[in-house]
């Protein structure tokens, strides 16, 4: 796969997931659709009857919702418990084509400390973003800069260059 010429889109943001976000990603193709207000992307979990319902992790009990609403497919991510047993399934979030999810990714990364920032450019219609590591002999350095029309896309394509350190 490479990085730097892969589309925004749910096939960059699976990778995304799992190699930097370090989810576990066990369906690309799971009954997703959205709250009955509008508001949240959530996923469904099968129930005893076969029936689907969203599973909402703010509440302890998931609410039943027509199937009308499972209008998309999507990759979906499993969120455990403490005691390792699945708790619920969420979509992947969109995190090439959303700006705010690409911010969940910087912010996965720049806690380690191997990391210690994030350069941004815009020139031309085009953005560069490096992850900057810091070595006590080298300094400072951009490791892997990457390039996109879009700055989601960009923060992607370095995020996963620097996870794959």
């Amino acid at each position: 796969m490479d990085i730097d010429t892969m589309e925004a889109g749910r096939s960059m943001d699976v990778a995304v997931a799992q190699k930097v976000m370090e989810l576990t990603v066990p369906r690309l193709d799971w009954p997703c659709g959205y709250q009955p207000d509008g508001c949240n992307r959530e996923a469904a979990m099968p129930s005893t009857d076969d029936e689907y319902k969203f599973i909402q992790p703010i509440t302890p009990d998931p609410m039943y919702v027509d199937s009308s609403f499972y209008n998309e497919r999507h990759p979906i991510y499993e969120v455990r418990r403490d005691d390792g047993s699945l708790a619920y399934y969420q979509p992947v979030k969109h995190y090439s084509e959303d700006f705010a999810a690409a911010m969940d990714v910087v912010e996965k990364l720049l806690p380690d400390s191997e990391y210690e920032g994030l350069s941004m450019e815009y020139q031309d219609g085009q953005w560069t973003v490096g992850i900057t590591s810091s070595d006590y002999y080298e300094g400072v350095t951009f490791d892997n800069p990457a390039y996109a029309d879009t700055l989601p896309l960009a923060i992607c394509r370095a995020a996963y260059k620097a996870a794959r350190r």
